[in-house]
């Protein structure tokens, strides 16, 4: 799913409401259903949008897209800057 949206993402990288809703879904992705159990997926899939989906190269490629659209330009950076938190944990 996460590889899927990312393609959306490059497809429709000038589409501000389907980047805006691909970045909700990547912010969704990274929530912690229940920070106290020990199995949550949270980190696991911030991993894999940074790495494997090359998502925040993409995410900061359409942010300079967006530069005029504050408004979807406010979605794009709040999902970069929760993916780095995510994943700067991981390193």
């Amino acid at each position: 799913m996460i590889i899927a949206l990312s393609e959306a993402m490059t497809n429709h990288r000038t589409s501000c409401p389907v980047v805006s809703e691909i970045c909700r879904a990547f912010r969704n992705l990274t929530l912690d259903d229940d920070p106290r159990v020990p199995f949550g997926k949270a980190h696991d899939h911030a991993k894999m949008i940074v790495t494997d989906a090359g998502a925040l190269e993409l995410l900061l490629d359409v942010a300079k897209g967006m530069y005029s659209r504050k408004d979807y330009l406010t979605a794009v950076l709040g999902t970069v800057a929760k993916q780095n938190i995510k994943y700067s944990r991981l390193v």
